[in-house]
Order: structure tokens, then C-alpha cells, then sequence
């Protein structure tokens, strides 16, 4: 909901002085909506302002005899509502978007917790019967984590506080970013992550930069990604226009049979221990931003037979922990050097960088 001026064409101005403070009210999705300030003065109503994700402020709301209560209590049986640490008559709208606050403290349960990880406490069977995003998100990752690398050791076993970790980081995330969420792959991304880190807020402030230079490649649509697979193509158009022409030939020539390396930046395709080196590597940017598209080219030269469309995406997935790192490293590195600036002209600057 909202309230905006009454206006009805021309007809303002003829208006009483009375009249022309009327308000009416529209509808208004939460998701628009930063902040709300209470103020409660020692003389006159209490009221309320809306502060919206754009910055707009909305005139004051007023209310009577405790309706601001009310009127609280209600927002919060659809969303978070977490008070400001520098203005307690501030309150974030949905969840921990300001990172000052959320380092400062998150509820659990109602109580104070000096760790950025809310639970699944946070929210109660009554709000979440009402919040279907948070259930569908919750949904997913409750699918991902419970299969998350069980193999190894550090999320080995029937409760394992480790994958609750997972399980638990993930899913305040998306409330520190609730326009993104959760998209299918974070899992992977941020399970080396703690693996390394192994502690709970360090992790997650590491996987939220991680996720604020890739986040583009979990939006809905996917739009980021299938740009990088564009240029790939570009890029091997330049560096094997023979391998090139034949994806074009068996009607591949769309790169998606690369998607998930350039989502989860190659988790699945090494071992548990290669995917940090390759990601310590591919992330120093040193000879390109997109050095990951060049890794892509140099798996992608393995194939040297031909096959069907339907053939080619069985061998790409049975590549998984069968691809040398150090030789496809060395031959990413020949390639972008070799690429020099025609390789560069072909990735735009939208283009999702390695990370």
C-alpha cells in the first residue's frame, strides 16, 4: 500500500483547504519498499514514512491509539522488518540489505546473534505460510545442500554441522540480497568457500563479494551467461574455426553445452582440491577478466571425434574429474595471449568477468 495526493484532473483547484490534504491509496509490493520510519512525538499523532528502494519518501502516514503497532505487526507477517543499528526508529524492509546492520546483529529467533546467519528460526511457520518466495528459495536449498559434496570429508556424514553451515549461509543470503536470492549453483560456489574459511561470517561476507561479481549469472533469465557464451563462440571462431563450424554443423553453435562451467566456475569439472587452485588462478585476472572462456576452448579442443548433438553433451559431462588442470591452465594461458586484442574485441564489456 501507499498514499499519494488526490488528484482528479483539474478539479485540485477547486478543491477546499481541507479537501486538498485527502490522500488515496494504491497498491505497493514490499519488494519496492527500504525502509519505514516510525516517529512517535510527545504531542500529536504517531505516524510512519515509507521509504522506497529509489529513494522517494511518501508523505506521512498517520495513526491513532496504537495503530502504528498494528500496523508493524502486520508488515511483519509478510516480511523482515530488522531495526537500524544507527536509528532505532528505523526499520530495513526484507531482511539484512543494509551489511552495517547485518553485521552489527540478526535475529534468530527474536534474539540478538552476533553472526550474519539467520536460520531458519527467523521466520515462523506463520510467516512463512504467507511468504512464498522465501519458501520456494528455502525449498531449493534444502535440495542443494543435502547433496552438496557429501563425498568429502569436511561434509561427510548424517548431521553434519558443516552442511548446516551451508545450508544456513545460504539462506540468509537471501535476504541480504533478496532481489537476487538463491539461484541453483550458489551451492557450489560457496562450499570451497567454507571449506577454506571455516568459520560462518567470514564465509559468508567471501561468497557475498564472490556473488556480487558474478550475481548477474543467477538472474532469472540468465541473460549474463548465455552473453558469455556468445563470446565464446566469437573467441572460437578466431582460435578453431574448424571445432567452431563444427557446432554450428550439429546445431550447437548456442555454447550451451558450456553452461554449467561458466556458472559454477568449473566446480564440477576437477576435484575438490584442483577447483580452489583453478579458482586462485582464474581469479587473479592476470592475463584476462574472462580467462574462464579461454579454460572453455582448451576443454572444449579434447573432443576429436565426431558426434551428435545428443552424443556431445554426454561426453562434455563425462569429462567431470577427468580433465588435467595444469595442461588446460597452460593452454588457457597459450590462447588468450594468442587471442591478444581480436580476443578482447570480441568479449564486451557486460560480459561477466572470472571473478
Amino acid at each position: 500500500m501507499s498514499w499519494i495526493p488526490y488528484r482528479v484532473g483539474n478539479l485540485c483547484s477547486q478543491l477546499s483547504e481541507k479537501d486538498r490534504y485527502l490522500y488515496m491509496i494504491r497498491l505497493l509490493e514490499f519488494t519496492e519498499i527500504r525502509s519505514i520510519h516510525q516517529r512517535t512525538p510527545a504531542l500529536g499523532w504517531h505516524y510512519v514514512v515509507v521509504l522506497l528502494s529509489s529513494g522517494l519518501a511518501y508523505p506521512p502516514l498517520y495513526f491513532y491509539k496504537g495503530g502504528v503497532n498494528e500496523f508493524l505487526d502486520t508488515i511483519k507477517q509478510h516480511v523482515f522488518l530488522v531495526r537500524s543499528g544507527d536509528d532505532a526508529n528505523v526499520l530495513i524492509v526484507n531482511g539484512f540489505r543494509d551489511s552495517l546492520q547485518l553485521k552489527k546483529s540478526v535475529l534468530v529467533g527474536g534474539k540478538p546473534r552476533g553472526s550474519p546467519l539467520a536460520q531458519k528460526e527467523s521466520i515462523s511457520p506463520y510467516q512463512a505460510k504467507r511468504f512464498t518466495k522465501f519458501r520456494e528459495r528455502k525449498r531449493l536449498i534444502e535440495i542443494d545442500t543435502v547433496t552438496i559434496d557429501r563425498s568429502v570429508s569436511f561434509y561427510h556424514g548424517d548431521d553434519n554441522p558443516n552442511v548446516t553451515s551451508l545450508h544456513d549461509i545460504l539462506l540468509t543470503y537471501t535476504f541480504y540480497n533478496f532481489d537476487l536470492g538463491y539461484g541453483q549453483g550458489m551451492s557450489d560456489l560457496l562450499s570451497p568457500i567454507l571449506y577454506v574459511m571455516r568459520g560462518d561470517s567470514e564465509a559468508f561476507w567471501c561468497f557475498s563479494a564472490l556473488v556480487e561479481r558474478l550475481g548477474t549469472n543467477f538472474d532469472r533469465s540468465h541473460s549474463w551467461v548465455h552473453s558469455e557464451l556468445f563470446a565464446l563462440s566469437k573467441l572460437m571462431e578466431i582460435l578453431d574455426i574448424e571445432l567452431h563450424n563444427y557446432f554450428k554443423q550439429i546445431g550447437c553453435s548456442d555454447y550451451l553445452f558450456c553452461f554449467r562451467w561458466i556458472l559454477t566456475q568449473f566446480k564440477r569439472e576437477f576435484n575438490y582440491e584442483e577447483t580452489m587452485t583453478l579458482w586462485e588462478v582464474v581469479w587473479t585476472n592476470h592475463l584476462s577478466d574472462h580467462f574462464h572462456l579461454y579454460l572453455c576452448i582448451v576443454i572444449l579442443k579434447i573432443i576429436d571425434e565426431q558426434m551428435d548433438s545428443s552424443t556431445l553433451l554426454l561426453f562434455i559431462t563425462k569429462l567431470s574429474d577427468h580433465i588435467d588442470l595444469k595442461e588446460t591452465l597452460w593452454g588457457a594461458k597459450a590462447l588468450c595471449i594468442s587471442a591478444g586484442e581480436d580476443g578482447k574485441a570480441y568479449i564486451f564489456p557486460a560480459t561477466t568477468p572470472s571473478g
